[in-house]
């Protein structure tokens, strides 16, 4: 499997899937121990944070929040690093960080198109 991630033979997903498949098969742990290693509370909340980055963009609720900082703080850097710092810390306070930082990208770039065009 090592080699498979090295080489990327196979597309990253069917290779982390392997285990799920083979370790059943060659008798090294059962299905239900196996998927257990896949699905414990770490991962899911990385899974849903990235499900709720997503969910994010596709509402463009990330150019709301985008906009909304601007007006609120202005268009100077430092006012503006502040504002986005401020946004951060509140979505942190639900999340992990590793979901807060997937949320952040899409506002950031928001905010980035919108000072190209000023």
């Amino acid at each position: 499997m090592g080699g498979y991630w090295v080489t990327d033979c196979f597309p990253m997903a069917v290779t982390s899937l392997i285990p799920v498949v083979m370790f059943p098969v060659l008798g090294i742990l059962n299905t239900v121990d196996t998927c257990a290693c896949y699905m414990n509370d770490t991962i899911m909340v990385f899974i849903g944070g990235l499900i709720l980055a997503i969910a994010i963009e596709h509402s463009n609720l990330h150019l709301r929040i985008a906009l909304g900082v601007m007006k609120m703080v202005g268009c100077s850097h430092a006012r503006l690093l502040g504002g986005l710092c401020v946004v951060t810390t509140f979505i942190s306070m639900w999340v992990s960080n590793t979901a807060a930082t997937a949320m952040m990208v899409p506002i950031i770039f928001a905010v980035l198109r919108e000072l190209e065009q000023v």
